[in-house]
């Protein structure tokens, strides 16, 4: 199944692909069992930015199966637009990062699964890595909380 997504402005009279032809992911729905196809390309979050800062425009198409399962309906197609943290953007920067995407056909085409994957990972490490700090300025916290609630009690049992 393939899929193009071309944006158009008319002011300027450019378009521009948002959408990779071939799905990166295929997989059934968890909740309901249809059918959720994932398109997705990368794009710089500005067009100053390198590599590093990347954002996913990510399209999604629902298909659901029909009259005993013969044929596919298309449900729902939505676009996103998440960023290496996988906050969904919304609102002006959606709309730069479109905007240049037409100006300037920024959009990232060598090997494009193989950077997707590379993509994925990059943003597993970053989340890992959210976590361990977290992880670094709570452990403490609740150490310091488990002693001064141990000690609170203590006091109470020694008074009575």
């Amino acid at each position: 199944m393939r899929l193009s997504w071309i944006m158009i402005d008319p002011t300027q009279k450019r378009a521009a692909n948002v959408s990779r032809q071939l799905p990166v992911t295929v997989r059934r729905h968890w909740i309901d069992g249809d059918i959720e196809v994932k398109y997705a390309i990368l794009m710089p979050r500005d067009s100053s930015a390198g590599l590093s800062e990347l954002v996913e425009i990510r399209i999604t198409v629902m298909l659901e199966w029909v009259q005993e399962k013969t044929y596919l309906k298309l449900r729902k197609v939505s676009l996103q637009v998440h960023d290496m943290d996988c906050i969904c953007l919304q609102g002006r920067e959606i709309l730069r990062i479109l905007q240049t995407a037409i100006q300037y056909g920024t959009r990232q085409k060598a090997r494009v699964r193989d950077r997707y994957k590379a993509y994925v990972i990059k943003k597993r490490e970053r989340r890992e890595e959210r976590q361990k700090l977290q992880h670094k300025i709570t452990s403490p916290l609740l150490a310091t909380f488990h002693v001064a609630l141990t000690i609170f009690m203590f006091i109470k049992v020694v008074k009575s």
